[in-house]
């Protein structure tokens, strides 16, 4: 049965139709190419939604309901084209946003930002369904900032005119009347406003309880107490706002939180072990601007990074994360690591804000040369990255007692390295959640080892991007690097890879956030064994 879905609301009624959800599943890039401006934000975060409805689903009535095995092919299928859709999707807005201001224009657009605010949101519910909350949080936080963004222009009188004409194209709005007089025209504007932010605002509030009530209990001891004083915060808010539907959802929270806190926790960001990194008022100028940039792109090694408010965020701002481990390597092993990331984000940091002229010293004698400093201090981030997804991989297979095995008749197993452990791990025994979310991770970053592993699915868990991605740092370790501030027109190939400049900022920044969760999972992996040890001594 053929589907064209000539409107909007088309996508609700029918979101329970098996048939249109296979029709969804097979044909949304052809749907999503076929719209303008930010439909296509607006399409992506649709259809992700009702993907991602159907995997849940399949979850949930395997699980809760039928109390069978998950049909897996199902689940998979679904989950990562859903979360396929919303990355893509993302992509198509951030390139958007780089054109205009390209263009000069940097007025904000209130319905991209709508949009994106929904579909950073529906991104959210991807990866906390995936066990991945440090990129859930990120996540959730950036439909915050879009949201942010909107009421700002609402409040600035001088884009009136501009706001209304984008609020006439939301489907949501459709049967309101613009066309008022200006004494009728407030009262209008203030009911639409309601309509298209409330229900924002406080569903990023209730994603925000749902990621803070996965890890409150699985965070160091000081700070589930912290975390539990945030979650009775944020329930106060839908208290207040009489939002019934997401405090009903929420009801077996709620009461584990009571049992466990009959009353709120007291002075709940007053934590001692942290009272040292305390930033204060004295901070110099530059670090604070540092400290600002690490907090807002969720770059810190910490799990202060589940703080649901920056403002809060910035009171401390450290890299806390210490193994303790009684094995003096594998500590050293994890400090590297650390360390190692510490310093590329700092080397990302510098490469986008430090324009000092006496990097030119480094060209003197080089006339011809077409990169600059900054370029080439990406480039020396950007393989060093992946030097520290291999050292994770080392210390997983220290931890873990995994050996590799020799392949296709070799005489000695290859080099620990985050691809060649994903399949050892998936077919373990070991019942430990974090280590499948670093295999997530793992194929997002090598899309090549996906496909390998799946051959007989789309390999959605990947960036859009992913595989141009990898294939960057082979060309920066092996062959050729060419980067342009413009299109070349030449195609990358076995030899050379033809990159934009503004395309390899953008991947270098996700690359980072990806080589921090994977630190992150590492790190939570090993305390989950070490946890459930304990119990079994």
């Amino acid at each position: 049965m053929a589907i064209i879905p000539e409107t909007f609301e088309m996508f609700t009624k029918r979101e329970d139709d098996e048939v249109f959800q296979e029709f969804l599943l097979n044909n949304h890039q052809n749907i999503i190419d076929s719209k303008e401006g930010s439909e296509k934000i607006l399409y992506s975060m649709e259809i992700s939604r009702i993907l991602g409805r159907v995997a849940v689903h399949e979850r949930c009535l395997a699980e809760e309901i039928e109390k069978r095995p998950i049909n897996r092919k199902k689940y998979d299928l679904y989950n990562k084209t859903s979360l396929y859709v919303a990355r893509r999707g993302i992509d198509i807005g951030t390139k958007m946003e780089y054109d205009r201001h390209e263009q000069g224009d940097d007025i904000p657009d209130a319905c991209f930002n709508h949009h994106m605010g929904w579909l950073y949101v529906q991104y959210c519910m991807n990866l906390h369904e995936s066990k991945r909350y440090f990129a859930a949080m990120e996540a959730i936080d950036r439909a915050e900032t879009y949201l942010r963004l909107d009421l700002a222009l609402f409040a600035d009188s001088r884009y009136q005119d501009k706001f209304i004409k984008e609020l006439k194209s939301v489907p949501l709005l459709k049967d309101l009347d613009f066309n008022v007089p200006r004494n009728k025209l407030e009262s209008i504007l203030r009911f639409a406003f309601n309509l298209m932010y409330q229900d924002l605002y406080y569903v990023i509030i209730e994603k925000k309880i749902r990621i803070l009530g996965k890890i409150y209990r699985l965070v160091p001891g000081d700070y589930m107490d912290m975390y539990a004083g945030y979650i009775v915060s944020l329930f106060s808010i839908l208290v207040q706002g009489k939002k019934d539907k997401l405090i009903q959802g929420l009801a077996p929270l709620w009461k584990e939180i009571k049992e466990i806190y009959p009353e709120k926790p007291k002075n709940y960001l007053d934590i001692e072990k942290l009272s040292e990194f305390d930033i204060g008022d004295n901070t110099p100028e530059e670090v604070g601007q540092y400290q600002w940039w690490c907090n807002s792109a969720h770059l810190l090694l910490t799990f202060l990074d589940f703080v649901p408010f920056i403002e809060s965020r910035c009171q401390y701002c450290c890299d806390d994360l210490t193994l303790d481990a009684e094995d003096v390597d594998l500590k050293a092993m994890f400090e590297d690591v650390t360390e190692t990331f510490a310093h590329c984000r700092y080397l990302m940091y510098s490469a986008l804000t430090d324009a000092d002229p006496k990097y030119k010293i480094a060209y003197a004698f080089s006339p011809k040369a077409k990169r600059v400093h900054n370029q080439e201090v990406l480039m020396d981030m950007y393989s060093r990255l992946y030097a520290v997804l291999d050292k994770t991989s080392h210390i997983v297979i220290k931890t873990f007692g995994i050996t590799l095995m020799p392949k296709d008749g070799a005489k000695y197993p290859p080099q620990p390295s985050y691809n060649q452990i994903v399949k050892e791990l998936r077919n373990s025994s070991m019942d430990n959640p974090y280590l499948m979310t670093l295999c997530d991770i793992y194929d997002e970053i090598n899309p090549r080892n996906a496909y390998r592993e799946y051959g007989d699915l789309p390999f959605y868990s990947m960036l859009p991007e992913a595989e141009h991605m990898d294939s960057i740092r082979h060309h920066i370790v092996h062959s050729g690097f060419y980067l342009s501030v413009e299109e070349t027109g030449n195609r990358s190939n076995k030899d050379v890879a033809y990159v934009r400049e503004r395309d390899f900022s953008n991947h270098c920044c996700s690359l980072l956030s990806l080589v921090k969760e994977a630190i992150m999972n590492t790190f939570l992996a090993i305390e989950y064994k070490e946890r459930h040890t304990d119990k079994l001594v």
